[in-house]
């Protein structure tokens, strides 16, 4: 299994985990995720970092959230299962599978290779993409919702 860590514009880093492993909370919190804050900490020394990870056991465990806490890390949660609220960051992640669907790898690191090559052959607008479709998505959904709490508690609204 390989995970692979990304933000909007560009990619983190690709793990490779051992054969036969369970991912559960301790292992991620202890030995992979000290990694991935490694390398973010060094392309983003001064900023914040928002966290957004998937829904692996291992990632919403009580354990990951507090060691992330303890950190200061602040843990963007999911949207609820709504097909108009989903994440629409999945772009970069199906556009990169894409290119990669059909191809052959006999071993971990020609599968990491092969994912890093093409991460940096996908235009960096392209990487952005996803965030240019989903911020607008999230202010209309965001709108939806306030008007629907405002219609239904009768509340008295200015802007």
């Amino acid at each position: 299994m390989v995970a692979f860590f990304f933000r909007m514009t560009s990619h983190y880093t690709t793990i490779v985990l051992e054969d036969k492993i369970i991912v559960t909370a301790g292992w991620y919190t202890s030995n992979r995720l000290p990694i991935v804050l490694k390398k973010v900490l060094v392309k983003r020394p001064r900023s914040g970092i928002l966290f957004h990870h998937d829904n692996a056991l291992s990632h919403p465990a009580r354990q990951t959230t507090k060691s992330l806490k303890k950190l200061g890390i602040e843990i963007l949660g999911h949207s609820p299962c709504n097909s108009n609220l989903t994440p629409r960051n999945y772009y970069l992640y199906s556009k990169i599978e894409e290119k990669l669907r059909g191809k052959w790898v006999t071993n971990a690191e020609v599968a990491v290779a092969a994912y890093e090559k093409t991460v940096e052959a996908t235009a960096k607008c392209e990487r952005a993409k996803c965030v240019s479709q989903w911020l607008p998505q999230i202010q209309r959904d965001l709108l939806k919702l306030i008007y629907t709490i405002w219609k239904n508690n009768n509340i008295r609204m200015t802007f």
